[in-house]
């Protein structure tokens, strides 16, 4: 199922803003946050 225009530039929008915390996190994990993976 593809993804409408919309749902993409959603998507994006979120991956672009930022939310620092004091966690300690990993940037290759943060990349993947906002990513659409196909599911079953």
């Amino acid at each position: 199922m593809a993804l409408t225009d919309a749902q993409q530039q959603e998507i994006e929008a979120a991956r672009a803003s930022e939310a620092p915390t004091r966690r300690p996190s990993v940037p290759a994990l943060e990349a993947m946050l906002y990513e659409a993976l196909p599911v079953l």
